[in-house]
Order: structure tokens, then C-alpha cells, then sequence
């Protein structure tokens, strides 16, 4: 123990495992491992419990016989196992009425449920398109649930949508009402966010909306901690404060950054701050928890408080604005991390960080082993390991004082990019090259702007006019650093698209990293250079062009509309229509279509083809227009009036691509022997019936031919259309068709489909989506012809390939597993 003042307390000797310098490190990577083997390998809970038990069991004897190498193995082995039970445990939540095990069937009808909201309201900004209300939302801890008059306990969480609300929601309200449920989805496609799970880490199985003059109403404010209820009050009182003293801009990154709430960030400066790669600022972090921790622990040593007293000050300060800015991952994560360093500096082993991070993951991922899929958790680590790697390899005293904070500031920043780069390339198939030099920018910025924004909130709830000096600086720095961020977003390559790396080429690059940073590596030129070796390997064989004579097609599950990719033999590439929603609030070409090239890393795309201008087949291809290369695009002409419409007539124009007017009978060789027949509309356009949909009508008709196969491709034509081809004796005859209209009552005739022949169709379609599609009738006249269908609403992306011959068709469906199960 060494004496003098309050040093006393930081002399605690603690023993590690014998022969492990780091004992949590092991530990929780073991336990890590094993979450990650639960997912990947299907194993049931009785024999990994039984496992567990034996291997439990052998330690102990091991121990007793004095074998403590083998104990010590046998106790890491066990974490494995107990990781794999963890998450079979997570993705099969005990108890017979949780939410998690609600059969579909209930959730075709209204539901009712009662329960308590445990997360702070947040307002929903409303879109531009055919749903432009407001709404409010949260997370709903559900005590029953009412289907068909009958009441049953519920366990588990949902997140609520209240459309047009006009009552306050607070924490701790407990609520009834009638709501439209369905369980969290997303895309079921190769590359794209697994939504259902991030859901389920985020503690909602199920998802809903409904409407205060439908039967939801406030019961009472009884539920929940009394001490969040006040906190709740607290925070809103402050969001309202900070909306009347400060500009909409400036404000919306006020209350991201102090209080957590994005709602009123605007896609603009959203938009700047992910381009210069400091996108992290926004998001309430270690970054964030990390300042006000050391303002507090600073001001505490200054008032000559002890260490002891001055930890547990900044402990309570951290924890009182962790339950302040909504208590979300990255908080919680931040200020775990941050208790767990100052018990270190109490018990003498701040120089042994490596332990509390390890201490810091394994507690996260105990609680809850999903966060280990999350892209924040794995940022938010790997960035501090690396931080904590360089700046203990780093001898700053060797710089002159005055230097020391931009040189350690440099290799802090430096650190961070590089490492995380891999894990932002996989998550988001995107590298900032400007992030070292834009972080060392404003990230002090944001220092600054979160200590003056929490002092500036305070002052605010104590004067709500606000005293004009501070609220005008504060102001100003947040503009200063919004435009900072502008401008290294304008700087050339400042954000690259990448391709999607695989697992193991993410692994190889922290080999890499690795072998150059840890001290001591044997023969590391050699090292190195074999993983080198090896991620040059993995790269060419996804760059080597194959001349392939096989033809591919996916029909992408783009929610409720088209969009089909086609491999054509040569490596020809062609993309059918881009899917998009009704409103602007989620871009599917920039979210879905476009992850999925990327994950198949495609250098271009020789043909786009638009089958008509409506939305659900439009939008999603700006994103792939802005995002690759495009040899040509392909339209019928028939124009609209749509903002994205005359976006991309303009776009084709000013970037020189070729813009193709496509009619019935053009014959289009696309090499390989495919060749593309257009079948409709005519040269001068289709006239339906009055009262017929006429851009529906209107679609493109495509028969792709090849002498192994022939594929329909049909848009959103519907009966009125589909007699026109039959009355013009066209070649209608196909293989593989795409379903008219996403499977609409009025499309799909007995006539074309006897026409047509098919062996196989593919329905495009949202889940549960508004309109029916696709309706009972027209199943059953497809069942009738004996034609064997697949959904995208059902079966998530479809795709089938010929290769010499030989048919295989498989689903994402079948990949994803447990994870698609209704």
C-alpha cells in the first residue's frame, strides 16, 4: 500500500490467472465468440447447457487437482459455451406469453394492449408524400394484450406510432388502446440490414400505430421509476426551451448533441457530417460522456476534492446525463465505460485500461448479446482499443508541451479512423479520407459545444428567455461547426463508396493491424507479409472478371414495388426498375438496392430500365444512378410530373448517359446470345378503358431470351394491357414471370396466363401491405395452371439460375433462418 494523502486508495493488488497478464481480455472474447457461434451455428439450448455443466464440472476438478493451465482453459471454454447460451436465450425469450411468440394470425386485426411507455416520446417529422402527419413514438413495456375480445397476460416490448397525436406522451404513462401490430422486417436481402434483430436488441418484438379516436387513451402516470418520470419532465421542459431560444438549424444539433434527439436534425446537416466522416458527433457517445467526465473530474481536483470524492462526483454526473439524453446503447455503452475507468484509477490500474474494456464489453454483451451485431457496439470498441493501443505505444514526452496535445490529438484521431475504416466499410460501405483531418477539427469543436450547450440548457431552465451572450455563442459555435463539417465534405474523395468486404477480409485487415502494433511479434516483415498476401488474394478474386454463360436474375424484396437484377452471360449487368416508398422519409435505392451491389460487388451497371415513372418502381434508382457507373438507361418516355422523374432526365442529360426510347417491337442484343424483346407499350402508348389506370397500363413489357431460358418481365400492366398483348399475337411464352401488377385482383387473366406458361412466378410485394396485393384470386388462378409462385413478401429476395442447363432457385428467406420466422 503506498501512503500520502488520498493515493491510499489506488494501491488494491490484484492477482491475475496465472500465466494471463489480462484475464477479462479472454474472457470476454471467449464469451464473444460464443454469442457469434450461436448465431452462426444452429445449436439447441439442452446440450449447450449440458456442455456447460460437464465443462463447469472438469474445471473444477482440474482446479482441485491443482492443474491450473488447464482450469484456466477449461474456465475460457465455458464462457464460450455460456455465450452461445446467451444468445439462444435471446433469440428465444423465456416465458409462454411473450410477444416474441404472438402467432400471426393475431395480428391481421386491430389489438388491443395495455402497458407502460419506458422510453422517452420522440416526435416523428411527417413526410412529403401520402402520409404527411405528424407522429409521435416510443417504446411500450406490454402487461396484456387483447385479440377477439379475449384478454391475455403479454411480456416484452413494442414500439408505437400515435398518428396525429394531440395528447403529451410521457415516460411512465401507462396506456390502452387498439393498434394495427406486425412484427419488425425490413428487407430480406443478401447485404442489407437485418432489421428484425436490431429491433430485438433494441428491446421491441412487435410494432404498431394507431390513432387517438380510435380507442387509445392515457390511463395514468403510475408506472415506471418515479425518479425517471421527473427525468422525463426534466427533458422535455428542455427540448421546449431550446426550440424557442435558438434558430431550427443550430437547434436540431443542439438537442442531438445534449439531449440525444435528432428528430429536428435536418437531412442537410445530417447529410455534411456523414460525408466528412464525423457523422459521430451527432450521436450522444463516448465522445460526448467522455467531456463532461472530465470537465466534472476536472473541476472536482481543482476544488481540491480527493480522488475518491472526486470519482464519485463525476460517476453521479455521468449517470444523472446518461438517464437525462434518453439512455440509449451508446450512452449506456459510454457510460459504463467511463465508471469502469475511474473504478481502475480508484484501485490503482489506469494503466491497465485493456481489462476495464474487456470488463465493459463482457457486461454489455451479458446483458444483452445482440448489441455484438450492432454496428455501434463495434465501433464504439474497436475505436477505444485503438485509441488506447496507439496512445500507449506513443512516447508524447519526446514533443515540446505546447505540441503535445495536437501531436496525441493527431494520433488519437489517426488511430480511430484506421481502425474502425474496415467496420465502416462493412456496415455502411463507406471510407472518409478526411476524417483524420475533420476530426481534429470538430471534434474539440463539439467539446466545446456540448460543455456550452448543457451549460446554456441549464441557464434556460432557470431563465427561459435565456441570457442573450451565451445563447448567441452557443449559436454560433454550433453553426461554426456545421460549417466546418460542410466544408471538409466538399473536399474532393472526402466520403468513398466501397464494396462490401466479407467477414473474413474484415478479420485480415485487423490482423494486419495487429501484427504492426502489437510489440514483441516474431518475424513480423513475414507475418505481414503473408496477410498481405492474403487480403490481395481476397480482393482479386472478387475483382477477377468471369465470363460466365450462366444467367442470374433476383427480384429484390423492395417492400410494395419492383426491382429486378439480372447477371447476364459475359458479365453483363442489368437492373429492372429500383423500388421506393410513398413518402421521402426512406430511400429504398440508397438503403436497400444499392447495399445489395455492393455486397455483390458490381463495378457498373450496363443497363437501367424503368418500366414507368411511378414511385414504388422510380425512386430507388436515383441512388443507383448517383452511386454507379451506368452504361444506359431504358424507358418507355411515357413522362410524369414527378420531382424524381424530371430529376433523372436531367441527371442522364447532364452526365452524357445514353437515354433509350423503348416500344413494342425493338429487339435489343445484350451479347451472350440474351435478347431482349420489348412487347409493350406501343410507339404511340396505350389507351385503356376510361377509368383504367393508364401509367399502370402503360408499363414496360420485356421477354428476355436466351436458349436456356426465357423470363417475362410484365411491370404493372393489368388485365386492360394484358388482352392488347394477346389481341397483337405476341410471343408471350416464358420460363420464369414476373407476376403483373405485384399480383393485383385486376391482373394476372386465366387467358395470359395460358398464354404465358410459366413454370415459375415471383410476386413483388409488400409485407402486409395495404392493398392486398397479392389478392386470393389471383393465387388461386396461378394454382390452377399449376404454376409454382414465390413472394418477396413471404420469401424476401428470390433468385434463380441457369448454368448449363441446370435450374437451382434459393430464397433469403432459407439464409436468414430464425430470423425470418413469423
Amino acid at each position: 500500500m503506498r501512503a500520502g494523502g488520498d493515493r491510499s486508495t489506488r494501491a488494491v493488488d490484484l492477482q491475475p490467472i496465472p500465466g494471463v497478464r489480462r484475464p477479462l481480455i479472454p474472457v470476454a472474447l471467449a464469451y464473444g465468440v460464443g454469442v457469434l457461434a450461436g448465431a452462426l451455428i444452429p445449436l439447441g439450448a439442452l446440450p449447450v447447457l449440458a456442455g456447460l455443466l460437464l465443462i463447469v464440472g472438469a474445471a473444477a476438478l482440474a482446479l482441485w487437482a491443482g492443474r491450473l493451465p488447464l482450469a484456466t482453459l477449461l474456465v475460457v471454454a465455458g464462457f464460450l459455451l455460456f455465450g452461445v447460451l446467451r444468445y439462444l436465450q435471446a433469440v428465444h425469450p423465456p416465458g409462454p406469453f411473450h410477444l416474441s411468440r404472438v402467432p400471426e394470425t393475431w395480428l391481421t386485426d386491430r389489438v388491443g394492449l395495455e402497458g407502460t411507455i419506458i422510453s422517452f416520446p420522440e416526435s416523428v417529422p411527417p413526410g412529403s408524400g401520402w402520409r404527411q402527419e405528424e407522429r409521435v413514438r416510443f417504446l411500450m413495456d406490454v402487461h396484456a394484450i387483447t385479440v377477439r375480445g379475449e384478454r391475455y397476460p403479454a411480456e416484452g416490448g413494442v414500439r408505437l406510432s400515435i398518428l396525429s397525436p394531440v395528447l403529451e406522451y410521457r415516460y411512465g404513462h401507462r396506456l390502452h388502446g387498439d393498434f394495427r401490430l406486425r412484427r419488425p422486417r425490413g428487407y430480406w436481402n443478401p447485404g442489407v440490414f437485418n432489421y428484425r434483430r436490431h429491433a430485438w436488441s433494441r428491446g421491441f418484438y412487435l410494432e404498431g400505430w394507431g390513432r387517438e379516436g380510435t380507442g387509445v387513451r392515457i390511463l395514468d402516470r403510475a408506472g415506471g421509476w418515479g425518479i425517471m418520470r421527473a427525468v422525463s419532465d426534466l427533458r422535455a421542459t428542455m427540448l421546449a426551451r431550446i426550440d424557442v431560444a435558438f434558430p431550427e438549424e443550430e437547434g436540431g444539433v443542439l438537442r442531438a448533441m445534449v439531449l440525444g434527439d435528432q428528430s429536428e436534425l435536418s437531412p442537410a446537416v445530417q447529410e455534411v457530417f456523414l460525408r466528412s466522416g464525423t457523422y459521430h458527433v451527432l450521436v450522444i457517445s463516448g465522445l460526448h460522456v467522455g467531456f463532461l467526465a472530465g470537465l466534472l473530474f476536472f473541476v472536482s481536483r481543482a476544488a481540491r476534492l480527493p480522488r475518491m470524492a472526486s470519482c464519485v462526483i463525476t460517476v453521479m454526473g455521468v449517470g444523472g446525463y446518461t438517464l437525462l439524453a434518453g439512455s440509449s446503447p451508446p450512452i449506456v455503452r459510454a457510460a459504463l465505460m467511463t465508471g469502469l475507468y475511474l473504478l481502475a484509477v480508484v484501485v490503482g490500474r489506469e494503466r491497465d485500461l485493456a481489462n476495464a474494456l474487456a470488463l465493459a464489453a463482457f457486461l454489455l454483451l451479458l446483458w444483452n448479446p445482440l448489441y455484438l451485431f450492432d454496428a455501434g457496439f463495434q465501433l464504439t470498441f474497436t475505436a477505444t482499443g485503438a485509441i488506447l493501443a496507439a496512445v500507449s505505444h506513443f512516447d508524447a514526452a519526446r514533443f515540446p508541451r505546447l505540441m503535445r496535445w495536437l501531436v496525441i490529438s493527431l494520433v488519437t484521431s489517426a488511430a480511430a479512423t484506421v481502425a474502425t475504416a474496415p467496420l465502416l466499410a462493412f456496415h455502411f460501405n463507406r471510407v472518409s479520407l478526411t476524417g483524420i483531418a475533420a476530426n481534429l477539427v470538430i471534434v474539440p469543436l463539439s467539446g466545446c459545444l456540448t460543455a456550452m450547450g448543457i451549460g446554456t440548457t441549464l441557464v434556460l431552465l432557470v431563465v427561459p428567455a435565456g441570457v442573450s451572450v451565451l445563447s448567441t455563442a452557443t449559436s454560433v459555435l454550433a453553426r461554426g461547426m456545421t460549417e466546418a463539417a460542410a466544408f471538409f465534405a466538399a473536399w474532393p474523395l472526402a466520403s468513398i463508396r466501397v464494396y462490401t468486404p466479407t467477414p473474413l477480409m474484415v478479420l485480415t485487415c485487423y490482423a494486419l493491424f495487429g501484427l504492426l502494433v502489437i510489440p514483441g511479434v516474431r518475424r513480423r516483415g513475414s507475418a505481414v507479409g503473408v496477410v498481405v498476401g492474403l487480403m490481395l488474394v481476397q480482393v482479386g478474386w472478387k475483382l477477377l472478371p468471369r465470363e460466365s454463360r450462366g444467367i442470374e436474375v433476383t427480384f429484390l424484396d423492395v417492400g410494395q414495388g419492383d426491382a429486378i437484377f439480372l447477371s447476364l452471360p459475359g458479365g453483363r449487368t442489368m437492373l429492372m426498375d429500383g423500388g421506393g416508398t410513398l413518402d421521402d422519409r426512406f430511400d429504398i435505392g440508397e438503403r436497400v438496392v444499392a447495399p445489395y451491389l455492393w455486397h455483390r460487388w458490381l463495378r457498373r451497371m450496363d443497363v437501367v430500365v424503368l418500366s414507368h415513372p411511378q414511385p414504388d418502381h422510380l425512386q430507388g434508382l436515383r441512388a443507383v444512378l448517383e452511386e454507379f457507373p451506368v452504361g444506359e438507361v431504358w424507358e418507355s418516355g411515357y413522362s410524369s410530373f414527378s420531382p424524381t422523374y424530371r430529376w433523372l432526365q436531367d441527371f442522364v442529360r447532364e452526365k452524357a448517359i445514353p437515354l433509350r426510347k423503348i416500344a413494342r417491337g425493338d429487339r435489343i442484343p445484350l451479347g451472350g446470345d440474351v435478347v431482349v424483346t420489348v412487347l409493350h407499350p406501343p410507339r404511340s402508348f396505350f389507351r385503356p378503358p376510361k377509368g383504367r389506370a393508364v401509367v399502370n397500363n402503360n408499363s414496360l413489357v420485356l421477354r428476355v431470351e436466351h436458349p436456356e431460358f426465357r423470363l417475362l418481365l410484365t411491370g404493372d400492366i393489368e388485365a386492360e394491357a394484358e388482352a392488347s398483348l394477346l389481341e397483337a399475337g405476341l410471343p408471350l411464352d416464358a420460363d420464369l414471370l414476373k407476376v403483373p401488377h405485384h399480383g393485383s385482383r385486376g391482373s394476372s387473366s386465366v387467358e395470359f396466363l395460358r398464354r404465358a406458361q410459366p413454370r415459375w412466378a415471383v410476386v413483388q410485394a409488400g409485407h402486409r401491405n395495404p392493398f392486398g396485393h397479392p389478392h386470393a384470386e389471383t393465387l388461386t388462378r396461378y394454382a390452377e395452371e399449376r404454376v409454382q409462385v414465390l413472394r418477396t413478401d413471404r420469401d424476401g429476395a428470390v433468385t434463380f439460375e441457369w448454368q448449363g442447363g441446370a435450374m437451382t432457385m434459393r430464397t433469403h428467406r432459407e439464409a436468414l433462418g430464425a430470423w425470418a420466422a413469423e
